[in-house]
Parts: C-alpha cells; sequence; structure tokens
C-alpha cells in the first residue's frame, strides 16, 4: 500500500527509530493507519538486518559523520558482521581509502572510532587478509599506526595469495610499486632484512623515490619474512 506521496529525508531514514516515527507522523498527518505494529516488534528486539546496518555505516563512514556511526553500533550493529565476505573495518580503508587513491586525514578518526566501539583489527577473510592489509596496500604509515597500536599483530596476516606474510607481500608490493619491481639503478648483497631495509630508504632518498617508512613501522610492531618466522619457530 502507498502511504503518502511525501518523502522523508535522508536524515529521517537513517534510524529505524526516527524512520517509524516519522512514518506514524505521516500516518496521523494523512489519516492512515498507524504502524502500531512496527513498534511492537522494535520493542520485542525487531530491528533492521545487519546487512541494512553495515549499509548505512558505510554511508555514514563516507562522509566522516562520527555521530551517526556510534548511533548506529549503540543501536545494537555487531562490528565483526561479515556481509558478502565484507567486513566494516577493512572495507572502510579499502573502499573509502585504497580504492580512491589516497586515505584522507578524517579517515583516521572514523577508524579510531570503530576500533573504540569493537572493531577488531585482528578481523580476517578467508584469505587471511584484513585491516591492516588494506592499509599497508595503501603505504599508509599512520593508518598501519592506528591499527597497530590498537593491537593489530601483523604476523597473523597472510601475504598476496595467501602464501608468506604481510611483510613479504608489504616488501614485494613496494618495490613494485614504487621501483618497478627490482629494477634498482644501483645493485646492494642481500646481507638481512635490516640491512635491505636500510639500503631502500637511503635508494629512496638518493633517487628521491617514496621512502619505506611504512616498512619500517611494521618492523618496528615486530612484522617478519616467512623465512624468519620459519626460522623463529612461529608467526607470533
Amino acid at each position: 500500500m502507498r502511504l503518502v506521496s511525501e518523502k522523508p529525508s535522508q536524515k529521517d531514514k537513517r534510524f529505524e527509530d526516527c524512520w517509524l516515527k516519522w512514518l506514524d507522523a505521516m500516518a496521523i498527518k494523512y489519516n492512515r493507519p498507524r504502524p502500531e505494529h512496527l513498534f511492537l516488534l522494535c520493542k520485542f528486539g525487531g530491528r533492521m538486518s545487519n546487512e541494512l546496518y553495515f549499509k548505512q555505516l558505510m554511508k555514514a563512514a563516507s562522509v566522516c559523520d562520527l555521530n551517526s556511526i556510534r548511533e548506529i553500533v549503540e543501536q545494537g550493529f555487531d562490528l565483526s558482521t561479515v556481509v558478502d565476505g565484507e567486513f566494516i573495518l577493512a572495507q572502510v580503508i579499502g573502499d573509502l581509502g585504497v580504492a580512491m587513491g589516497e586515505i584522507e586525514p578524517p579517515l583516521y578518526d572514523v577508524v579510531k572510532l570503530l576500533l573504540e566501539l569493537g572493531a577488531n583489527p585482528n578481523q580476517q577473510d578467508e584469505e587471511g587478509s584484513g585491516a591492516l592489509t588494506e592499509a599497508m596496500i595503501a603505504m599508509d604509515t599512520e593508518m598501519l599506526r592506528v591499527l597497530l597500536e590498537a593491537g593489530a599483530r601483523p604476523n597473523d596476516f597472510k601475504g598476496f595469495g595467501g602464501s608468506g606474510t604481510l611483510y613479504n607481500w608489504a616488501d614485494t608490493d613496494y618495490q613494485f610499486h614504487i621501483w618497478d619491481i627490482n629494477k634498482f639503478p644501483e645493485t646492494h648483497e642481500y646481507i638481512n632484512e635490516e640491512e635491505w631495509l636500510k639500503w631502500l630508504d637511503y635508494m629512496a632518498l638518493k633517487y628521491d623515490k617514496r621512502r619505506p617508512d611504512h616498512l619500517f613501522l611494521l618492523r618496528e610492531y615486530g612484522a617478519r619474512t616467512s623465512s624468519e618466522l620459519s626460522t623463529r619457530g612461529n608467526y607470533h
């Protein structure tokens, strides 16, 4: 049944409680049956599906609306919810940051709020990737720091295609995008990862390339190559 021709504002439609109040106001205004059954369902726990909450939260995150994000979570959205193989923390960084080419500063506040509200920085998809992976792909040192300070464990995440470690992937990705994979103007004998990283930084400074700050940060928080972890005998 078509209720009225009048449409709610985006603000009115944002949350189900506001939506129901708007429907009730329209019913009274246009002398239609009031949605008392919907109020009753909500009273006894009826809520929007997690998929709808997920979409609403992504919309709020896209405009860095921190108040709306907080309200959505307070209404009961589980931040660990997986929708079509995606979970909110990784999708916010991937879709709203990496996909746009550069992570904007306000997005850091969105991620910090999600972490504060209980988002798990170590949540992973079936391939062992997660929010830390998305930040690594963006080579965003600040976003990596936000996640690492919140407890993200870099050695828990898988490398590209599910093999190796996240640090292996980060190192290779840096070489691929910054140096066109090993096409360095000078050669260097590999001794160990620390010396290799220092040499990468030296080359970046010498040839005016992007410095591998994100790799230094990952190392600071314990990120290791698969061979290093194999030597140690564990991934933690």
